[in-house]
C-alpha cells in the first residue's frame, strides 16, 4: 500500500503562470535543514511527492533528493520539465533516484502553451524535457492543468500528447474555487467529450 506525502519544496518557478497559487507563498520557504527534518520525521509513508513552485530552481535539490532515496523513500516529482530540456540534468535527477515524474503541459502548441505560462519557448522546453526524460527510461506522466483559457482545447492538447506517445495523462482543474458555474460548465463538458473520445487511446 502506498503511502503519499505532498512535500512543496519552494515557492519560485521559471513560469509565471497566471492561475498559480503556489509563488510566493511563503509556507512554501523552506530551509534545507527544515526539509531534511520533514522528511526524517516520515514515519508512515513510503512515497513523497515534490512540488513547488519548481524544485528543481533549488541550489540544494539533489542534496534533498538524496536524502529522501537515501531514506528508502520513493520518490516522484512535480515539474515543468524546462530545466531538464538539458539532457544531463535530466540524467543527474534520475540518477539521483528520482524515478518518475508528473510534468505540466498547458497547452497544444507554442502559441497556445506559453500563453498560460507567460514565459515564450516554455512549451518547447517543456516538450524537450519531456523527451530526454522518456528516452533516459523515467517513469512519465502528464498532468493537463485545465483553466478558463485552454478548456476549449483540451482534445487538441490530448492528441498533440498522443502524437508525442504519451499517453498517461492526469487532468487538473486549476482555481476551481473562482470559476463561474457556466465556466465549470463548460471544463466538465468539454472533459467527459475530450476523455469519453480517447479513453482507448490514453490512460487517463
Amino acid at each position: 500500500y502506498i503511502r503519499t506525502k505532498y512535500i512543496y519544496m519552494n515557492n519560485k518557478c521559471n513560469n509565471n503562470c497566471g492561475h498559480c497559487t503556489d509563488l510566493g507563498n511563503k509556507s512554501f520557504n523552506y530551509s534545507t535543514q527544515e526539509l531534511i527534518d520533514i522528511i526524517n520525521s516520515l514515519a508512515v509513508h513510503n512515497k513523497v511527492l515534490i512540488k513547488g513552485g519548481e524544485a528543481v530552481l533549488r541550489d540544494d535539490f539533489f542534496t534533498i533528493f538524496n536524502h529522501i532515496t537515501s531514506k528508502g523513500l520513493q520518490v516522484e516529482l512535480e515539474t515543468n520539465a524546462r530545466a531538464f530540456s538539458y539532457k544531463k540534468l535530466a540524467e543527474k535527477a534520475i540518477n539521483s533516484g528520482v524515478k518518475d515524474f508528473l510534468v505540466k503541459v498547458y497547452g497544444y502548441d507554442d502559441v497556445s502553451h506559453d500563453t498560460i505560462t507567460n514565459v515564450k519557448g516554455s512549451y518547447k522546453q517543456t516538450m524537450q524535457g519531456l523527451t530526454n526524460l522518456i528516452n533516459l527510461g523515467a517513469g512519465v506522466a502528464v498532468s493537463v492543468i485545465i483553466n478558463g483559457i485552454n478548456y476549449k482545447y483540451i482534445d487538441k492538447i490530448f492528441d498533440s500528447l498522443l502524437r508525442q506517445n504519451i499517453n498517461n495523462i492526469n487532468i487538473q482543474v486549476a482555481k476551481f474555487d473562482i470559476l463561474k458555474p457556466k465556466e465549470l460548465y463548460d471544463i466538465f463538458k468539454n472533459l467527459v467529450t475530450t476523455v469519453s473520445s480517447h479513453k482507448d487511446k490514453a490512460n487517463i
